[in-house]
């Protein structure tokens, strides 16, 4: 039983843990949904722009002194959302030239 618990204990943090967010932001008059999915490592994304949803997959994600950044740009596309998860409810921000999406976001 000892030997179980130890070995639960040294794999658990490699695992990553995963959180998901819905969130919405509000661009202009046109409400918009964001959900996001996040580990330790990558994130999916699904968001709607303009009425039409958008995926994005195995997104990179790194911490940082305002929060988690998680960066679409490894596909080639402009997509990066920072997220504060250190406050109640998460709270963040959407950067993308491409969609000309530069807004908040609350989850």
């Amino acid at each position: 039983m000892k030997r179980l618990a130890l070995i639960v204990m040294m794999t658990a943090p490699l695992l990553g843990y995963a959180n998901s967010y819905n969130c919405h932001y509000n661009d202009q008059g046109h409400v918009g949904s964001v959900n996001i999915s996040l580990s330790n490592i990558v994130a999916d994304i699904n968001i709607v722009i303009n009425n039409q949803e958008r995926q994005f997959k195995d997104c990179i994600v790194s911490n940082d002194d305002f929060g988690t950044l998680i960066d679409c740009n490894n596909n080639g596309v402009d997509f990066l959302l920072q997220i504060n998860n250190q406050v109640e409810p998460a709270e963040g921000g959407i950067m993308s030239e491409e969609h000309n999406l530069f807004v908040d976001i609350d989850c």
